[in-house]
Order: C-alpha cells, then structure tokens, then sequence
C-alpha cells in the first residue's frame, strides 16, 4: 500500500492517490447511499445522496492520511477477526493479512449545494483494470468486499480544514456480487441489453492523470460519515 499526495502551484495537496488498498461498501453509481441527515427518514423522503466507499488500510497509510486530513475518522481493528465482525465477505482469506487494520470513507455528495442533481459526469467513476487497459464498471457492476485496487481523490480546503472527495476508483482484483435491488423478479430469464456499452480507455493512468471535470465543492465535509 502506498499514498501519493500531488501538490499545486501554491504547493498545497490538491489530489491523493491510494493505491493496493481494499474496498468495502462500495457505494458507486446505482449503489447509491442516502447522505447522513437524512437516513431517517422515510424513503420517500429522501432526496440527497452520495457516492462513498471505505477503504481498508495499514497503519501506516492510516497515519499519513489522518496527518494531512485531520478530519477524516478512522476505526481501527487490531485483527483480521475484529474487522470481519464489521465487514462481511465470502471468504476471510479475501482479505489482505495485516498487523491492523484501518478503515476510513471517502465519498462525494450526488447533490449541489441547492440540492440540484450533479451531472453524471461529475460523479465518481470506477473502472476495472484488466489486460492493460481499464474498463469503467460504474453503472455496469457492483464492487464487493474484499475486492483491491487503487483510489484518487481531489481535495478542497475552507476555514474548518482540507478535505478528501472520492474521484475514481480504479479496481485490479474484483470480488463481484448482485446488489440487493436485482431487477431478477420483473424480468426473469430475460437478456438484458444495456442502454450504453461500457466505456474502454487505454490505461487507468489515463484515468487518473486527467483533470477532473468538476470542482469540489469547497463545503463538502465527509467528515459525518461514521
């Protein structure tokens, strides 16, 4: 496990970059999750959401992030047994041995500051990277637990600090699952044709170098995770 931390002009960290680390809970395209202030209420009701993965992480990398990102909570695990009395996976072995773990969210809201919907393109993309390229999974699959590869995230700063926004994702060793809200009872056997192909680019490099298309909002603290 390793974290990259990229800098501006003004030589401040601008994006992070994890990488080797695992997932859980990954909440990406159609695995949406209600924001915090809302969990509560009815379903109906619930208007704003984010996009939000945990990542599980050494102590080293736990420390570098929590130095630079004071905000960000940490749970700390001082076994592989602890941790799966939190996480669940199919095989415990899908798990990375460590000495202890740590386990923090990193997300982006799905809403602007008016509650107006984010364009599509602002939200976080997951790609799989496999046989030299890297094909974007965000709409196509569900990330399982267990399941590796490396993070970006951008970074915005107010007066309360500088804070980590989810941008990519980026997975090398997928544990696929079905999402718990399979269309398998409306359509049966049927074949389902995907409105749009998943997207193919060359390297998840490419991915991660680009310039994201969007700003951070400057007052979109995921420090209300918990």
């Amino acid at each position: 496990m390793a974290v990259k931390f990229q800098t501006n002009a003004k030589k401040e960290i601008s994006k992070v970059m994890l990488t080797d680390v695992q997932f859980a809970y990954a909440k990406i395209g159609k695995n949406k999750e209600v924001i915090f202030d809302q969990k509560d209420l009815p379903r109906n009701q619930q208007t704003k959401f984010q996009n939000v993965v945990t990542l599980i992480v050494d102590e080293d990398t736990a420390d570098q992030i929590t130095e630079e990102f004071p905000k960000v909570k940490t749970t700390k695990f001082n076994s592989k047994e602890k941790l799966l009395s939190k996480i669940t996976v199919d095989d415990p072995n899908q798990i990375k041995d460590l000495d202890k773990y740590y386990t923090f969210k990193v997300g982006q809201n799905m809403q602007d500051r008016d509650g107006n919907d984010k364009d599509l393109n602002m939200l976080p993309k997951a790609y799989l990277k496999a046989n030299g390229k890297a094909e974007e999974i965000t709409w196509s699959k569900s990330i399982g637990n267990g399941s590796t590869g490396d993070v970006m995230c951008n970074v915005s700063r107010n007066s309360f600090g500088q804070f980590l926004h989810l941008q990519a994702l980026a997975v090398t060793d997928l544990v696929s699952y079905e999402a718990g809200d399979s269309l398998s009872d409306l359509l049966g056997d049927l074949e389902v044709v995907s409105e749009e192909a998943p997207t193919a680019i060359e390297t998840v490099e490419e991915a991660f170098d680009d310039e994201p298309p969007f700003e951070a909002d400057s007052d979109d603290e995921f420090d209300e995770f918990e």
